[in-house]
């Protein structure tokens, strides 16, 4: 019996650390990127392309109120690694919207522009901290900590 109950929990550990922490986003999902400007969010339009990359339709300013029906510039597509981006929670999918924006390219196509690195919360972002110059105070050539 205890076999049973040792086997079955560590199927179960092997399952959670298998799963996959980021999954990867689908077509009329809404995602962040990194933008110029900080973080944006966007509607992933279609599936990967051959280097891997998925293009994204970003949303509008949500200052902007009276285009509540077509929320996301259709004219600006964005290439984004999936590590760079990330999934948000508990929003709907656009599937619609995402295959309008998709055939909307294919009659037009539109400038595409890249992210600025990947967004805090994705697979790839790593917590810049401010890097110290060899000769930063306290530090002096392998002596340990000194004050200045």
């Amino acid at each position: 019996m205890r076999f049973e109950i040792v086997l079955f929990i560590s199927s179960l550990v092997v399952l959670a650390f298998g799963a996959n922490p980021f999954p990867p986003p689908s077509h009329g999902d809404t995602v962040r990127f990194q933008g110029a400007r900080g973080p944006n969010r966007a509607v992933v339009v279609g599936s990967p392309d051959k280097e891997g990359k998925y293009k994204l339709a970003p949303f509008r300013p949500s200052y902007n109120v009276q285009l509540k029906n077509h929320p996301v510039y259709s004219d600006r597509i964005v290439k984004a690694h999936p590590d760079d981006i990330t999934s948000i929670p508990n929003q709907p999918s656009r599937p619609e919207l995402a295959s309008a924006i998709a055939s909307g390219h294919a009659k037009n196509a539109s400038p595409v522009s890249g992210t600025n690195g990947p967004v805090f919360g994705s697979k790839n972002y790593r917590d810049a901290a401010p890097a110290m110059p060899s000769n930063a105070a306290g530090l002096r050539h392998g002596k340990g900590y000194q004050s200045a």
